[in-house]
């Protein structure tokens, strides 16, 4: 088990424009505010995005879905850590699209989203540095021992 306590703390609060790659636009904020341990929540929408997931067994990531056109972000949630020495995002993603036939909902690991409207936080944790190195068993890029 890897385990830290965060005993100061601040919250980034902001809005990706229209059209923006939205790891791009979280990264743009976590390097203007200087964030390198955090989480991320957000809502909105995307005009399109790439989920993905998995797979145990061959210890890779799936070929992604891709969604394109309006679908609601009804929950991003994720974290900010060191990768390669600069800040890197973990992000998950629920998105529906409501047509005639009913609502439908996807989820996953998210690759990438082009955004039609995104309100986000990023809660940072200041005095804790999360590290990501390659897990040998499981072959993900997991955080190491908190510095």
């Amino acid at each position: 088990m890897i385990t830290a306590v965060s005993e100061r703390g601040r919250i980034v609060i902001g809005r990706l424009e229209r059209g923006d790659e939205l790891h791009a636009g979280l990264l743009r904020a976590c390097e203007r505010h200087g964030v390198q341990t955090g989480f991320v929540r957000a809502i909105g929408a995307c005009e399109a995005a790439e989920l993905t997931e998995f797979d145990p067994e061959a210890l890779g990531y799936r070929a992604p879905l891709r969604l394109e056109g309006f679908h609601e972000l009804v929950a991003l949630n994720g974290n900010v850590s060191i990768r390669d020495g600069k800040p890197f995002l973990h992000l998950h993603a629920m998105l529906t699209s409501t047509r005639a036939d009913g609502c439908k909902v996807y989820g996953g690991h998210l690759m990438s989203a082009r955004v039609f409207a995104c309100e986000f936080e990023i809660a940072c944790a200041d005095d804790v540095t999360l590290e990501r190195h390659t897990e040998p068993i499981t072959r993900l890029a997991l955080w190491g021992k908190p510095e």
